[in-house]
């Protein structure tokens, strides 16, 4: 909705989990996330709605999984659902409330014939509405999902996004991939509509750098953008 501007971020952030396996594929665990990020320089200070420009955030959490998958990195068959659930108390961050964040992750593999893979990725963030720019989410961050939109390009509260992905063995050590998805950012689901929906498609190169490890180039491409990202292991 407005125009594109320049500005610069500095950010450290630390993101992990402890579980532990409750039985068979069952995870349960603790999540904890810190995140610190200034704001270096920027065309127009408005964007900021008037929040600082040092935020410092601490997020304490709750995970929960289910995972057949054989090998993470590559999987080529299974199932993988994770809930994960943050809260960041207003005493230990920087921020004059408590905030949520909730996050789904679903992806299936399904073999379709002889070095053919199908594999489908859902994913879904929930950030509370008074969430300031430092934890908003972005669509094309990461190399994962959205591959091909500049990052930063389309920001907002919340994120959904699924990509349904083609992957075939060519010769030797080489594949490739062929995908198409679709994702939307929001301020909250009440203000979510097709309008918000953009589109996501592309084809990458496989290199197989060590059995069940690849390297890939993704070509991505969307509503006026592309780009390429250059990667070790599957998107997902």
């Amino acid at each position: 909705e407005n125009p594109t501007i320049e500005w610069t971020r500095q950010q450290f952030k630390l993101n992990t989990d402890l579980v532990y396996n409750l039985k068979g594929p069952i995870f349960l665990g603790l999540a904890l996330d810190v995140n610190y990020s200034y704001v270096k320089s920027i065309d127009d200070i408005s964007y900021l709605r008037g929040q600082d420009t040092h935020q410092f955030f601490t997020g304490l959490g709750f995970t929960f999984q289910y995972d057949t998958r054989d090998f993470i990195p590559n999987p080529t068959r299974g199932r993988n659902l994770t809930l994960r659930t943050l809260i960041r108390p207003q005493f230990l961050s920087g921020f004059d409330r408590t905030l949520i964040n909730s996050t789904l992750t679903f992806n299936c593999y399904q073999r379709l014939w002889k070095g053919g893979l199908l594999a489908f990725d859902l994913y879904e963030s929930y950030n509370s509405q008074e969430t300031p720019w430092s934890l908003r989410e972005a669509l094309g961050s990461g190399g994962v999902r959205m591959r091909g939109y500049y990052a930063g390009r389309f920001v907002d509260n919340c994120m959904v996004s699924s990509q349904l992905e083609l992957r075939q063995h060519i010769y030797s050590r080489f594949g490739c991939a062929a995908w198409f998805g679709v994702g939307a950012v929001f301020s909250d689901y009440g203000n979510l509509g097709k309008e918000n929906f953009l589109p996501n498609f592309g084809v990458g190169l496989r290199v197989e750098l060590k059995h069940n490890l690849n390297g890939r180039i993704d070509y991505g491409m969307g509503k006026t953008t592309g780009g390429f990202v250059f990667s070790i292991g599957e998107a997902f």
